[in-house]
This record gives structure tokens, sequence and C-alpha cells, in this order.
């Protein structure tokens, strides 16, 4: 290889350095965001909590023993109720697409740090970047159930965020049900609650299933082509789970 082509290689690899650098800083800044919705579920459960109190008081005013299977608010505490219910909702709606959203750019970068380790071990040949391209690629993985006899915290995190998220709308659609008694108002409002609930559901298990895979090869496919190199996929996670002790 003559100089030139050397010293060509040598800015190539700087100019991926940086780059690398630039998606490992934007993939911490989203992890810190990611971090953070312990504290987001934290307000919106206190927010929740004086919102359903103040709920209980509102009724509480014509009902003396408050007998949920008779409730009797007039038309203003209902249109308050109302609007109140749907507040919590639509707010609990508007959580769940936040950490979606946060998720989103960290699976994005993520894998982009990945692919770029794998170039720049190419030009290196050797294999000096893994962090993203192997190590985390494994721990991370869907399939990943275990790590060491462990199950997936990620996975059981995920869980517990769905069954969380649809125990909190029934509750709410029940006081819905309990508050207005036309079953127009009450059928509109479970068909929207539920099919916005599915979408929501359904495309968050298939952003954490397929987005990684598809950002994976999109990544490489375009590196691929506007750098003219051959990126084999040396960290095939079906060949080294087993021997890493990874189900």
């Amino acid at each position: 290889m003559d100089e030139q082509t050397l010293e060509k290689n040598d800015v190539l690899q700087e100019l991926l350095k940086s780059e690398y650098d630039l998606a490992k800083h934007e993939c911490e800044y989203y992890t810190q965001e990611f971090n953070k919705q312990d504290t987001v579920y934290g307000v919106y459960f206190a927010v929740f909590s004086v919102v359903i109190g103040a709920i209980y008081k509102i009724a509480e005013t014509n009902n003396d023993q408050l007998e949920l299977t008779n409730l009797a608010v007039i038309l203003n505490q209902k249109i308050i109720i109302g609007g109140m219910i749907l507040f919590l909702a639509f707010a609990y709606i508007y959580v769940f697409l936040v950490i979606m959203g946060n998720s989103y750019y960290l699976i994005l970068y993520s894998e982009k740090i990945m692919v770029l380790e794998r170039i720049l071990n190419h030009y290196l040949d050797k294999k000096i970047f893994v962090w993203e391209s192997c190590v985390m690629e494994q721990i991370q993985s869907f399939q990943n159930k275990r790590t060491a006899g462990y199950f997936n915290i990620n996975l059981l995190k995920g869980a517990a965020a769905v069954l969380l998220y649809i125990i909190v709308e029934v509750l709410l659609g029940i006081l819905w049900g309990l508050t207005f008694d036309n079953f127009i108002v009450a059928l509109v409002y479970y068909v929207t609650l539920f099919v916005l609930s599915a979408l929501i559901l359904v495309n968050w298990l298939i952003m954490w299933k397929n987005l990684p895979e598809y950002y994976k090869n999109s990544f490489i496919a375009i590196y691929e082509e506007k750098l003219q190199i051959n990126l084999k996929d040396e960290y095939d996670i079906s060949k080294t789970q087993e021997s890493a002790g990874l189900e």
C-alpha cells in the first residue's frame, strides 16, 4: 500500500473515530433520558393520586356512602370528573410516548456505534472496539432471556411497564363507566383508548424486537456502499451465545 493511500486511510480513521465519539455522546444523552423514566413515573403517579382524590371528593358531595354501583353526580360534576379522567388517561399515553421516543434514539445510536466499531476494527485489522458490537449486542439481545441465571432486567421492566399501563387505563375506564351512564359516551371512550393503547403497546414491542436488527443492517449497507468495504458479520449472536452461557 503506497504512502498516499496510507495517509487517506489515517484521515478516514480519524473522521470515523470522530463520528464514533459523537454517536457515543448522543447515546449517553438518551441513556440518561431513558433512565429518568422512574422520575417521570413518580411525577405521574403523584398527580394521579391527587386527581383521584379530587374526583372522590367531588363524587362524595352527592353520595353519603359513595356506593360505586349507584354513583350519582350532576352534569357539572360529570364534566369535571370526565375532564380529570381524560387528563389522566392521555397524560399516561404521553408519558409512554416520551419513554418510547428516548428508547427509539437509544436504539438508533447504539446500532450506529456498533457498526462504526466494526468499521474501525476493519481498518485497524484488530478487534479493539467490541463493547457495542459484541458485548452489549449479546447482553441486550431480545433473545437473551437470562444472563448468568438472572432474568434480563430490561425485559422485566418492559413487562412491568406494560402491565402497569394496562392496569391504570382499565381503572380509569371503570371510573368513566361509573360516571357516565350513557352507552354511546362510554363506548366512544373505550374504543378510542383501546385503539390508541393497542397501537402504542404493539409498536413498543415491535420496536424493541425488530428495530435494532433493522438499523444494524441499514447502517451496514450504507457504510459498505459509501466506503466500498465488506463488513463481515464477525459478531453473530447465535454463534456466541452458547459459549457465553446466554439463552
